[in-house]
């Protein structure tokens, strides 16, 4: 292959122009070549074109090879330079060769030429290479050099004696000390307690650790300013073999503000464990994510058994519906405030006052779940006691009322009794006797149940509920108890929300603005109870509270009374504040319906003029969902009996005898029993075809728990209806778990007795 080769030919005659082509084409190169003759036109055809090779007679007049090789030294021009002569002398040659001639080819040796050429270009490729080479090296080790120097860590280098050998400017910076300063110094001058032995050397051991680690090793230490101050930093080295030796690379990075920053998180840490409040995280799959003492001593369970275990296992563990809404609260507003009724390790019942708290990244993404929660447990106990002493003061107030019902309701009954004992009246007439007889004796047990369950109370926990059911309650106790000369109405709304809260609570709200609107009427008067749906678009501000916008149910209680003078407007809620005569009452009804209403969110409006009466109206958040329709009363079907046969055990014989000769009039046989030893007896007679037992609760010698709890022993399977005349909060949870199938609550018609007896002993017994 023929190379083209530009030359550049310096005081060649024609003849030896035309030899050199004809040599260098023969060495197989395709010259291209221009002729100079002197100084000058060499240098100006050294800047028109770039050439490959000069081939240059040594000197002649207006020229000299050694001039040549000056300018182009100073030009930075690295072109192979050939001097082709006749003759030269050794002093000549030399003084040539140091100036820059690649080599010397005498006339008589120009067959040599090619193969000169060949060479000298090749040793100027591999130069050019070089300086390319070295000038990137020159180039990384500039941009290395400028990376190290403006680091944003301290940058120190030390020889196997721990020495300095190099720092950059950020040490200069953190510790003080011109790099002059520290040139060649200890290592220990900035870092006291630098890892090296007692030699002042790094030890082998060391050294072979460092070695073996890819990635060095990090370590803590404590730093020393020039000005003799010490600080925390971390000390990253590594082991790196050089020419001249091993050196240690320490990046070195100032950690006061993160020791500092993670003493105050040791501290919160410690706070928030100290902390009475239970503060417990969980991501957003359930799990718990921290856990604190506080919650340790709230709900019994350690740090160790609570973390990483899912929320329902600890916390979460028995359905709630107000847990319910507290979690779709916070997932959809973000934060969710109230009590809930948990359970700890060992199945005891926990009240607490919780705020869930809904966390998120820097995008917005739900990320976890913090509740802070306090134990209210005692707290909410003297509460039930306080308000349960408030509703007995409420009964107390009641009691003429409830008393002046009962006669009435006791008199027709004793009258019709004695009507019929004379047997003086026709059938039609016994039969509206027996029809009085039989109104005034449900009204009369409607009465009792009421009243017993305002006086018990049973605070629990918060649900959804339908104010209607309980408006309607309070109405009706208020027009059986009140004077007659005060009409009680009440209008409700057909589509009333329903709203979150405590029923025993919101019943005593309702009957303690009753009785004072009742105290407010004493000559008479009207009181009229009112609810309907209400949609605030901005904030209500009210005596002794701002309701935020929203849906809530609102509530009047209006009463025609005396009124409340102006000046006494701020006072009605205080606590202990009455203008009742000493003895008849406390001044806590007002007091304890606002807290009750504070505390389920709402507030209550007043507004009074003295001699036009007053009108309570509290709002309470609602749920914007309609109210249950009523359930239509169906016609009462009274099944009959198969002959099977029925122990009953009631410790009344007039209670005996009816319910005896109720069943058997309705095909049942029956044997009975006064108390529960008889009962036992009794069983053991007639275990082999006894049905079922009818089971008073309340008898003397032995009741009716352990009574059920024996028979219980001899036949699990033995199908038990229990009967009180009183029932306590968690009385029928209790006989279920002692075994009762039924419960039912005196006084009971006949209907509902034969019914709840079929009932039983058609279904079938699982074992």
């Amino acid at each position: 292959m023929v190379e083209e080769l530009k030359i550049l030919l310096v005081a060649a005659s024609d003849q030896q122009i035309s030899s050199l082509v004809d040599i260098m084409q023969k060495g197989g190169f395709q010259p291209n070549s221009q002729v100079v003759s002197s100084l000058k036109e060499f240098k100006a055809a050294l800047h028109r074109e770039e050439w490959d090779i000069i081939l240059s007679a040594h000197k002649f007049p207006r020229y000299h090879i050694t001039d040549a090789l000056e300018y182009l030294s100073t030009q930075a021009m690295d072109i192979p330079v050939i001097v082709i002569t006749g003759a030269v002398s050794e002093r000549e040659a030399v003084t040539a060769m140091k100036a820059g001639v690649c080599d010397i080819v005498l006339l008589q040796e120009l067959k040599r030429l090619p193969a000169t050429i060949s060479e000298e270009l090749r040793k100027a490729a591999e130069r050019r290479l070089e300086r390319r080479i070295r000038a990137a090296q020159e180039q990384n080790e500039r941009t290395f050099k400028i990376l190290l120097e403006n680091a944003p860590l301290a940058l120190v280098i030390v020889n196997k004696n721990a020495k300095v050998i190099y720092v950059n400017q950020k040490t200069e910076i953190l510790f003080g000390y011109p790099k002059a300063e520290l040139f060649g110094q200890p290592v220990k001058r900035i870092i006291p307690n630098y890892f090296i032995n007692t030699s002042e050397e790094l030890s082998p051991e060391l050294a072979r650790q460092f070695a073996s680690q890819a990635f060095g090793v990090s370590i803590e230490l404590e730093g020393l300013k020039k000005d003799g101050r010490t600080f925390d930093v971390e000390c990253s080295s590594a082991f790196v073999e050089t020419e001249r030796g091993f050196v240690i690379i320490n990046f070195i990075h100032d950690i006061t503000v993160r020791k500092r920053a993670e003493e105050q998180i040791r501290e919160q840490a410690t706070m928030l464990d100290n902390a009475s409040e239970a503060i417990i995280v969980m991501s957003m799959d359930n799990r718990i994510v921290y856990w604190n003492q506080g919650a340790a001593q709230v709900y019994g369970y350690s740090s160790e058994e609570a973390m990483g275990k899912p929320a329902r296992e600890i916390l979460f563990n028995r359905p709630s519906v107000a847990l319910m809404k507290a979690q779709k609260d916070v997932l959809k507003k973000g934060s969710w405030q109230g009590e809930l009724r948990l359970y700890r390790k060992d199945g005891s019942e926990v009240t607490v006052l919780s705020r869930l708290s809904l966390i998120r990244t820097e995008e917005g993404e739900p990320k976890s779940i913090l509740i802070i929660a306090q134990d209210i447990t005692e707290r909410k106990s003297l509460e039930s006691q306080f308000l349960r002493a408030q509703r007995m003061e409420n009964i107390g107030t009641l009691a003429g009322g409830i008393a002046h019902d009962l006669n009435n309701m006791l008199s027709p009954i004793l009258v019709s009794i004695q009507m019929l004992r004379m047997k003086k009246l026709g059938e039609e007439q016994q039969q509206r006797v027996l029809d009085t007889i039989e109104r005034s004796a449900t009204r009369g047990a409607e009465l009792v149940r009421q009243v017993l369950t305002f006086a018990r109370g049973a605070e629990g926990e918060r649900n959804i509920l339908q104010p209607r059911y309980v408006i309607q309650e309070v109405a009706r106790i208020a027009d059986e108890t009140f004077p007659k000369s005060i009409f009680v109405e009440h209008s409700l709304a057909k589509d009333l929300w329903n709203i979150f809260g405590d029923t025993t609570q919101f019943q005593q709200v309702l009957m303690n603005l009753c009785i004072n609107a009742r105290d407010a009427m004493s000559g008479g008067g009207r009181l009229f109870i009112e609810a309907g749906n209400v949609r605030l678009t901005e904030p209500l501000r009210l005596r002794n509270e701002i309701l935020a916008p929203g849906a809530y149910v609102a509530i009047s209680v209006k009463d025609s009374g005396v009124g409340i003078p102006e000046e006494l407007l701020e006072k009605i809620f205080d606590p202990f504040f009455t203008t009742k005569d000493i003895g008849k009452g406390t001044g806590l009804g007002l007091s304890t319906a606002l807290a009750i209403v504070k505390n389920h969110g709402g507030g209550i409006y007043l507004s009074s003029q003295p001699g036009k009466g007053s009108i309570f109206r509290i709002y309470f958040p609602a749920m914007e969902t309609p109210s249950e329709p009523d359930s239509g009363k169906t016609t009462e079907q009274i099944p009959e009996g198969r002959g099977e046969l029925v122990l009953v055990v009631d410790d009344e014989a007039s209670v005996r005898d009816i319910t005896r000769q109720t069943l058997e009039s309705f095909g049942y046989r029956v044997v009975t029993a006064a108390d529960g030893l008889e009962a036992l007896q009794a069983f053991e007679q007639h275990q082999s075809e006894l049905q079922m037992i009818l089971l008073d609760l309340v008898m003397p010698l032995q009741d009716g728990k352990v009574t059920l709890s024996k028979l219980r022993q001899k036949d699990p399977n033995i199908k038990v209806i229990a009967v009180s005349g009183f029932v306590e909060d968690d009385s029928e949870t209790e006989l279920k778990k002692l075994g009762a199938d039924e419960f039912l609550v005196k006084p009971f018609s006949a209907g509902r007795l034969l019914s709840s007896i079929r009932n039983l002993i058609e279904r079938k017994t699982v074992k």
